[in-house]
């Protein structure tokens, strides 16, 4: 019940949720151009908007499309300089105009982690930690920074030729914002709790952060109209990680998929389960 699994995407849903704290405490407008929250020495172009980053509509350059400049590879287990990693990789001419199409990147979540490390004057993993892991008692949560000793950490295996090994090194801190969170399916059931009942934020806050977006895209959450009701969701995947998260609040179902191995499909097996006799306030890991 403790064991810790890395989330990978599903973290974006904790970045979502703090960028909205700080918009409900007046420190930042999700309507306001990014650049303004962000460092000096980190503009984009000033019609993105922090809506824009939130929502996967940037338009900015998505360089996890494009494996040929071996980021995985090479540059992800170089040690971590943001500055370095902004202008490499995040810091190009947008593909397309902001607000005119929907575009998974993490590059968007990355930016809105920076954002809240300038907003709020604290480290990432110190405000998520601060303000929304200790609130809601998920004692076995943290941000992962790749050199920390985490208790009750799983360690993660990929497939190699049919073999079970543990995954090749990569480092977290590329991954802030957009992945890097760890937790335990007990704490997440606590963060089910927190989405279901609106603690914490605001009713203005939650509804901007449930509204949908292009591509059924919300902050952090994906929405989809299925068996009759609503279903927010999201998934993970990286090397040695699949997750997936289902909340069907209206009745009261969780479903938490935490795997340290690559080899499931974790979203098959989540769209399954509803369908196969799932009881109101049941909780599956």
């Amino acid at each position: 019940m403790n064991s810790c699994f890395s989330l990978a995407s599903i973290s974006k849903q904790f970045t979502a949720f703090a960028v909205m704290l700080l918009h409900d405490k007046k420190l930042l407008d999700v309507d306001k151009p990014a650049q303004i929250y962000l460092p000096a020495e980190m503009k984009i172009d000033e019609s993105i908007t922090v809506h824009h980053l939130l929502s996967h509509s940037s338009g900015l350059y998505n360089f996890y499309n494009y494996f040929e400049n071996d980021f995985f590879a090479g540059y992800n287990r170089m040690d971590y300089s943001r500055d370095d990693f902004f202008r490499r990789y995040i810091n190009k001419k947008p593909t397309k105009p902001p607000g005119t199409a929907y575009d998974y990147n993490n590059a968007n979540y990355n930016l809105l982690a920076w954002i809240i490390e300038n907003v709020s004057g604290e480290k990432y993993d110190d405000y998520i930690r601060n303000n929304i892991f200790l609130p809601l008692n998920m004692i076995n949560s943290d941000v992962d920074d790749g050199s920390e000793i985490i208790k009750n950490r799983s360690c993660n295996y990929v497939k190699d030729f049919g073999v079970n090994i543990k995954c090749p090194y990569h480092n977290e801190k590329f991954s802030i914002g957009a992945g890097a969170i760890i937790s335990s399916s007990e704490d997440l059931y606590k963060w089910y709790i927190c989405l279901r009942d609106r603690q914490i934020l605001s009713q203005e806050a939650y509804a901007r952060f449930f509204n949908e977006n292009g591509d059924n895209y919300c902050y952090g959450l994906e929405c989809h109209h299925v068996y009759g009701t609503v279903r927010y969701s999201h998934g993970g995947d990286h090397l040695g990680i699949s997750t997936y998260m289902q909340d069907y609040f209206d009745e009261d179902i969780c479903i938490i998929i935490l795997s340290n191995n690559e080899a499931i499909n974790q979203y098959r097996l989540g769209w399954s389960l509803p369908g196969g006799g799932v009881d109101p306030g049941e909780t599956i890991h």
